[in-house]
């Protein structure tokens, strides 16, 4: 999420424009599964900047953004995803995330849940390559070579 080269400024000035629409990223795009997680991440950064208690999906990535960014810019961007999510600007994200409110966790058993359907959204996507394998085969437990083919 951190660009290494960007101050705290840029970066916040960044995230405040994709979430309002005002700037556009190749990276970031508002197209299907993408964003899931990130949304997720914002929305528990939210959530602990007004000290609701964090599932423990949330907890987890909380953690991994207080890794790599200081506690400052979290609580900034958990307050610029709430003030989005408030004016209906949460459209980054996927439907499933921009429509829970921040007030309501979002749990790991949440996530297993919303997998099978991310991971078929997943593979529709245009850069994504469609593993096949004989089935008969690993169904023997055989090893097996994995062919990739391509979609396009």
């Amino acid at each position: 999420m951190a660009d290494w080269y960007s101050t705290r400024e840029e970066r916040t000035a960044r995230l405040s424009g994709l979430m309002d629409g005002s700037s556009a990223s190749r990276r970031v795009q508002h197209v299907g599964p993408r964003n899931f997680l990130m949304g997720v991440a914002l929305r528990a950064a939210a959530r602990a900047c007004r000290v609701l208690e964090l599932s423990d999906q949330e907890r987890l990535l909380v953690d991994a953004l207080d890794r790599l960014l200081p506690a400052a810019e979290i609580a900034e961007a958990g307050g610029i995803f709430t003030e989005a999510h408030a004016r209906g600007g949460a459209v980054l994200f996927p439907p499933r995330v921009s429509a829970i409110a921040v007030e309501t966790s979002y749990a790991g058993a949440d996530l297993l849940r919303d997998l099978p359907v991310l991971g078929k959204q997943v593979l529709t996507q245009p850069n994504c390559s469609q593993p096949i394998w004989p089935r008969t085969r690993v169904a023997r437990g055989r090893p097996t070579r994995l062919t990739i083919r391509s979609r396009s």
